[in-house]
């Protein structure tokens, strides 16, 4: 008989499409996630620098 490609011509079917769509979805969403723990963990660094800065500062108020 026919091989399955040519008796797949036309536009992709609802559920097919609609596979590919949720798999998009899916792939944006965790690209937003890892921008979203990527943005997590600079707010942690900056943090934890502001206080070693803010522990220095109060030090050297105290031994003035």
């Amino acid at each position: 008989m026919f091989p399955t490609s040519i008796l797949n011509i036309g536009p992709p079917t609802k559920f097919n499409n609609t596979r590919l769509c949720k798999r998009m979805e899916n792939e944006e969403g965790a690209h937003y996630q890892k921008e979203l723990d990527d943005v997590k963990n600079n707010m942690t660094q900056v943090t934890s620098l502001l206080e070693q800065l803010l522990r220095a500062q109060s030090r050297e108020g105290i031994s003035s």
